[in-house]
């Protein structure tokens, strides 16, 4: 399975979730916390979202392998991507110009 989801965009990835792979959502606080429907597999995810400052949190298992993606590319829109591993360490990915290439490279910072 495919998932196609816009991550720079908190409505349009939620959205992506519930319309396209059938998720239920529920407001909970500050956050939407989405299901997934048992055909699909089984977890859940909560999403935050404040402004143009979202991230989301959860743990889903497909019964079927499953790749993710999205339509933006790493450093659209200027956004960086963070990331928290279950111990706790955490993964930045930075984007830096080399001027005289005009190449972005992304950076992984550990």
């Amino acid at each position: 399975m495919e998932l196609l989801l816009p991550y720079l965009e908190s409505d349009g990835f939620k959205q992506g979730l519930i319309q396209d792979y059938r998720f239920c959502d529920q407001d909970f606080l500050n956050s939407t916390v989405l299901k997934m429907p048992e055909d699909l597999g089984s977890g859940k995810l909560i999403l935050f979202s404040k402004k143009n400052f979202h991230f989301f949190r959860g743990k889903w298992n497909f019964h079927e392998e499953t790749i993710f993606h999205s339509p933006h590319k790493v450093g659209d829109n200027g956004m960086m991507d963070f990331r928290i591993n279950k111990e706790g360490r955490s993964a930045v990915i930075l984007l830096m110009t080399k001027k005289n290439l005009n190449t972005i490279l992304p950076i992984l910072m550990v």
